[in-house]
């Protein structure tokens, strides 16, 4: 590559990067060169100095490294490396879905990685929001993904799993066993939900140990409200479990913790002797189910 190349090559990212940012000429040069210089620059008919590319890399956001990439091959390492800080930038942000936007498409195993874990957070929020069908498409996804890195493959191949689960449960089907649950990991779900389904599947299981789950979780957090209902329903008191449960009736919650609430709140109204209230439950929540289904 001779020197009327370079500096063709130059030109073009400086070119590319400025209109990329909306940029015009003026703006980029902003009083440090004449926008003649830099016309001249972008056509490859002046070589920028030192100071003037460290300055352009400044402004434009990227190494001065990037503008004297030699072949093709060198500015896709550049051009990945600045995708992959503003995923992360995004995904730390906790903006899933401008980070899984921007990572859809070819990928390296990184890029792949990061991906999955952002499905599989869209994949928790939709199921918060009682958006099940959503919730599926986005693990599916996390899952396609994932078959693409061979990074954290085991872990978050297991949570998916768990989170399709879930998925099933809040339809009607069986909610997934305490060890099942228990041996995953909550990198997607976090510690929160991650003991509530633990909680839950341990009362399914009728084991003593569920109410202490409970403690583990926020105060005041709808998880801990319903394992603590859920646990005075155990001791037979099912007056002071129904204050709880109405109090978080009334709030709008995910898909698992809606279904839960008005099983609960089922039992509770049934061996309190009001049984209409109880019937009302019960059709609530098989409505609440069907709902869940049609989204499927």
């Amino acid at each position: 590559m001779n020197k009327d190349e370079i500096y063709a090559g130059i030109g073009r990212r400086i070119r590319q990067l400025r209109t990329s940012a909306g940029l015009t000429q003026e703006k980029l040069c902003d009083g440090f060169i004449t926008r003649n210089m830099l016309s001249r620059i972008e056509t490859g008919n002046a070589c920028p100095s030192i100071d003037t590319l460290l300055y352009f890399a400044e402004k434009l956001k990227v190494s001065p490294a990037y503008f004297l990439c030699l072949d093709n091959g060198e500015q896709e390492q550049f051009d990945k490396i600045s995708r992959v800080k503003d995923a992360r930038n995004l995904y730390s942000a906790g903006r899933y879905d401008k980070c899984a936007a921007m990572l859809r498409g070819e990928r390296d195993d990184e890029e792949a990685l990061m991906l999955s874990l952002s499905e599989g957070k869209l994949a928790v929020s939709a199921l918060d929001k009682s958006a099940v069908g959503s919730a599926v498409s986005h693990i599916e996804r996390a899952r396609e993904a994932l078959n693409d890195t061979v990074y954290m493959q085991s872990e978050l191949s297991a949570e998916l799993s768990l989170l399709r689960a879930v998925c099933k449960a809040v339809c009607g089907e069986a909610m997934p066993s305490s060890k099942t649950v228990a041996g995953t990991s909550f990198v997607l779900m976090g510690a929160a939900r991650h003991s509530f389904l633990l909680g839950v599947a341990l009362f399914r299981e009728n084991d003593r140990t569920a109410a202490s789950v409970a403690r583990h979780l926020p105060e005041k957090s709808v998880y801990r409200i319903c394992l603590e209902a859920a646990g005075l329903i155990d001791d037979g008191r099912c007056d002071e479990a129904l204050v709880l449960l109405d109090s978080a009736h009334k709030g709008s919650h995910g898909a698992l913790c809606s279904c839960f609430i008005y099983e609960k709140l089922e039992v509770c109204c049934r061996e309190l002797g009001d049984f209409k209230a109880a019937y009302e439950m019960s059709v609530g929540r098989r409505a609440l189910i069907e709902s869940f289904k049609k989204q499927l």
